[in-house]
Formats: C-alpha cells, structure tokens, sequence
C-alpha cells in the first residue's frame, strides 16, 4: 500500500499519487485558480466579465460574436485573393438578385471612410487611366446620366463657389498658356465651315460650344486645328475624354 505524497494517509488505489482528501483538494485549488484566470469556467477571457455559460466556455457571448466575427472575415478575405473569379460571380450574383440593397451597403461601406475610398479609387484611375475612361464614357453615352452629372456639378459648384471660382481660374490661365490667336473671327469662321453643325452628332445648333479635340488637361492646344464646335450634349459627354474612345462608346451606344 503506498503513501499520500500530500499527507500521511494511506493511497488504496494502484495509480493513485493522493488519498481522496487531497485530491479532492487540489481540484477545488485548481477550479478556483482557473476560475481568475477565467480559462475553465465563470469568467470570459476577454473581457473578464462571468459569462453565465457552461464551463467549457471561454468568452461570453458579445465578445464570442466579436471574435468569430473577426474570424470568419479573416477567412473570407483569404478565400477571395485565393479566388478572385468565383468571388467577382458571387458579387455579380447578390448585385442581381437585389440591385438596390446592393447599392445601400456600397455606399454605406463608402461613407465609413471617405477618405481612404477616395485615395483607393484616384489611384485606381492613375493606374488604369484607359480603362477609367472608357467606363466613364458608357455612363456619360446614357442621356439620363448627363443631366444627372449637370446637377450634380451645379449643386458642387452652390457648395463650393470658392473651390469653383479656383477651378475656372485654373481653366482660363491654361486656356491662356496653350493659346495660339485663336480669334472669335475664326470661331465663326469654323462654325459656318461646320454649316452650324455639331462636329459629332451633325446636329444644328445655335448655341454650339468650343471643344478642344485633345483636352486643355491633356497638354492641347486652344488652336484652330484643335477646336471643333460641338453641341452642349456632346461637348458635356466628352469633356476630357480621349476622342477615339469617347466617339466608340458613342457608337456602340
């Protein structure tokens, strides 16, 4: 018969180290030990709150939802850099099935940091300025889409009338830099060589606009052969917009 290795006590069991007492003991100690540090029972692990639940919880159940959340996000996010195509059919999916709660939670995810997405989609655009351009002249094709970009840019404009008057300035300095004499004699001289027609849709117009061909912006030049008159429609759709691709979304459209 061997000995307690706690107490005097005699140990019946063949395996046994302790007498019932001491091991009865040591497994109250060890309850309450694991009870403050909140790993076997009572407390959550995070937030050091008693979780009510069975013993074998670690967390209560806000921060349980918190952490499986983070989880299930981390997981998500490496199954879609690991399959982008089944993730862009998965998108185009729930885009279709609601279009307008997919809308909501765009631009809800948008409005959380304005200014990240900002700085996220300008240099998507520096860094496929093509690509950028033609989406932008297939929303531009859409008639509704033009008056919806007019009043949007008056609305801008009522907002920030100093940040507006800055940018008109910006123009006609630029205008001025890259002037060749274009004189208004000239101007109706290239309208009556048009026949007063829009240079893209061959519309007559009385109010036709000055368009640059290839766009102040782009490093045009306010010049004869760079100038095409062209009707508000036109001259508004195209805007900076390399001609090529704007007159082939124009076609297509």
């Amino acid at each position: 018969m061997k000995q307690c290795q706690s107490c005097p006590a005699d140990v019946y069991a063949p395996r046994a180290k302790y007498c019932r007492d001491c091991l009865a003991a040591r497994r109250a100690k060890s309850n309450r030990d694991g009870l403050l540090r909140g790993r076997h029972s009572g407390l959550c692990e995070d937030c050091g709150a008693p979780h009510g639940r069975a013993a074998s919880a670690r967390r209560c159940v806000p921060c349980a939802a918190k952490h499986n959340k983070a989880r299930a996000a981390a997981t998500s996010a490496a199954w879609a850099r690991a399959h982008p195509e089944r993730q862009r059919a998965f998108v185009r999916a729930h885009r279709d099935r609601d279009p307008e709660k997919h809308r909501a939670q765009a631009r809800d995810r948008y409005q959380r940091d304005v200014g990240r997405n900002r700085a996220r989609k300008r240099r998507w655009r520096e860094e496929n300025r093509e690509k950028a351009e033609a989406i932008r002249a297939r929303w531009d094709a859409i008639p509704e889409n033009r008056e919806k970009a007019r009043t949007s840019t008056r609305n801008w404009q009522k907002r920030n009338p100093e940040y507006a008057r800055l940018a008109a300035h910006r123009r006609r300095v630029a205008i001025r830099a890259a002037d060749d004499g274009f004189t208004r004699q000239r101007w109706r001289d290239l309208v009556a060589s048009y026949d007063g027609r829009c240079a893209y849709c061959f519309a007559p117009s009385a109010t036709l606009e000055i368009d640059h061909v290839v766009a102040i912006t782009r490093g045009g030049r306010h010049s004869a052969d760079n100038i095409a008159p062209a009707c508000r429609s036109c001259n508004g759709s195209k805007h900076n917009k390399d001609v090529h691709v704007w007159l082939g979304v124009r076609k297509c459209a």
